[in-house]
């Protein structure tokens, strides 16, 4: 009886032991979850806004997008193992209340430096211990259907919270200012810390963090990306600048950085596994087992995921840049444009449960991701100097239903294949793999987009002028006005137009708007590269329901 009190005065239902704390659970986690997709959704749609009142430049935004990513995707391998070791509830908690205060630190910021403190830095601190935290929650409080339920919904409310993060940031943004509009975050993490007070703690699992491995992954991954960043401005192969370090060049043989870079991560990448063995052979405890991934079905999860996430992550990005570079958008008439897109997305994630009892999520995985393609072919085909808010209306919503059917099977049908006793560990690797996904999109779907357009800006201005220029020459002069910009003033944008010959003068705006247009095209057809392996991976996946195992063994214990 003792028993049931408190699970009523925690919000649960007397005498389940799966979920005793009812739905408080979900709420939570839909919470804090919900600020970090605010978060992570509002900053494209404010960054001309942000890129001004910083006094920076795009690129800079850009490398703040990805050092969040550098620094979660590694570190949520260690996170999932918090969870289980220290207690999931402490761990949420303390997550939530990092990301406030880098979220008050960026919002605050007077300079570009403190803004990659609060956002790279002590928000992504956070950001690592809520997100898998928050999902091995989930599975631990519910089972089978509800567990789908759960999912379904927290699915439908990161949509609605990503649904309406453009049009409150963008509106906010217009209004207020950016930094009122990105302080939202703080106030939904305080409402975390207050709500999560009355969760039980989870069962503690004995154990302790593997730092050695911890620092294993965190320069493997870390490595990859920086590399797949460096590539951008530094080329995937051959070298488009040198690298310089306190005066020491880095170009052998002419290489770029970026494959040595991705070349050693991947090697600290098997050292890492290497070290996990050893781990496990003392009876310690890894960060990571190699044998997770020995589940087929839970490693092709992970990919699609990630992939998936690539794709959606990269459109949210090059959109409001071209919306705002290149049309001349606000932040409010970016959100307005986006907006067909969120309430598909919307609609999407709150049908999915519905659609799950008549279709194998596989299934519906598949098919989101054939969309997701659809949506590319339609977006590309309506991108112009002359289009409209209206005119994307039907490309976004194919790829906003897409994307949210997507994003709301694709985490239940990951975890549901792994091992059940292995839950904080698999959501670690899968938000892991997620946040790299994110922090891709921005890295090498913006660079496509940044470099394209430079280069069609002086493919434009040579063509015009009649200017008889070779690709390695063109290809130079694209580096030098891309690194110019960055420092230039008013005035010497100025000069620089008026050195051009009179006929490129009269026609430089239009010049610039087709190698946007064409820049935007380029990266579109990245995303279809990365989409198409997504759906190819897919084929892997469990064609099983999930929960069904769990739905029958609970009607056997109650017959």
């Amino acid at each position: 009886m003792a028993n049931s009190k408190d699970d009523l005065a925690a919000g649960g239902e007397p005498g389940r032991a799966s979920d005793s704390t009812g739905w408080l659970p979900l709420v939570v986690v839909c919470l804090a979850l919900g600020a970090e997709a605010y978060d992570a959704s509002s900053i494209p749609v404010a960054i001309s806004a942000i890129v001004s009142d910083l006094k920076t430049d795009l690129s800079t935004i850009q490398a703040a997008l990805v050092l969040f990513s550098v620094i979660c995707a590694p570190l949520m391998l260690t996170a999932g193992t918090l969870g289980d070791i220290h207690g999931r509830k402490r761990i949420l908690r303390l997550g939530a209340l990092l990301f406030g205060a880098g979220a008050l630190t960026a919002a605050l910021a007077p300079h570009v430096g403190v803004f990659f403190l609060g956002f790279s830095i002590i928000k992504a601190l956070g950001a690592v211990l809520i997100v898998p935290t928050g999902a091995a929650l989930i599975v631990a409080h519910y089972r089978g259907a509800r567990r789908a339920v759960a999912f379904g919904f927290l699915g439908a409310f990161l949509a609605g919270a990503t649904a309406a993060t453009p049009m409150i940031m963008g509106t906010i943004t217009k209004f207020l200012g950016w930094r009122f509009g990105y302080g939202l975050s703080v106030a939904l993490a305080v409402l975390v810390l207050v709500l999560s007070g009355r969760l039980k703690e989870s069962e503690r699992k004995a154990g302790a963090i593997d730092w050695f491995g911890a620092f294993l992954s965190l320069l493997g991954l870390g490595c990859i990306m920086l590399g797949a960043t460096a590539a951008g401005t530094y080329g995937w192969w051959e070298a488009r600048r040198e690298f310089v370090v306190a005066g020491v060049k880095f170009a052998p043989l002419g290489l770029s950085v970026a494959p040595f870079l991705i070349a050693l991560g991947a090697i600290l990448i098997v050292l890492f596994f290497n070290w996990g063995d050893r781990q496990q052979k003392r009876g310690k405890t890894p960060i990571l087992r190699r044998q997770l991934f020995d589940n087929m079905r839970y490693t092709a999860g992970v990919g699609v995921g990630a992939l998936q996430i690539i794709g959606v992550a990269g459109l949210l990005f090059i959109l409001p840049v071209y919306l705002q570079s290149a049309l001349g958008f606000d932040s409010l008439q970016t959100g307005l444009t986006l907006l067909p897109y969120t309430l598909a997305l919307l609609a999407a994630s709150l049908s999915s449960s519905v659609l799950v009892r008549w279709f194998a999520p596989k299934h519906l995985i598949q098919f989101a991701l054939v969309m997701m393609v659809v949506g590319l072919f339609l977006l590309a085909d309506q991108v112009h100097p002359a289009m409209t808010t209206t005119t994307l209306i039907v490309p976004l919503v194919v790829y906003g239903i897409a994307a949210g059917l997507a994003a709301s099977l694709i985490p239940n049908a990951t975890l549901s294949a792994a091992d059940p006793a292995a839950t904080g560990e698999a959501s670690g690797a899968q938000e892991a793999a997620s946040e790299m996904g994110s922090g891709f999109g921005a890295a090498v779907i913006g660079a496509v987009l940044i470099t394209a357009s430079w280069s069609g800006v002086v493919d434009g201005i040579a063509a015009k002028a009649d200017w008889p220029l070779d690709q390695a020459q063109r290809a130079k002069i694209a580096i030098e006005l891309e690194d110019a910009e960055k420092s230039w003033t008013p005035q010497d944008e100025r000069d620089f137009i008026a050195e051009l010959p009179p006929e490129v003068q009269a026609s430089l705006d239009e010049i610039v708007q087709t190698a946007d247009t064409e820049a935007l095209k380029n990266a579109l057809q990245v995303i279809l590269i990365v989409l198409l392996l997504a759906l190819l991976c897919s084929a892997f996946l469990s064609p099983e329901r999930p929960g069904d195992d769990d739905e029958a063994e609970t009607g056997t214990g109650q017959s």
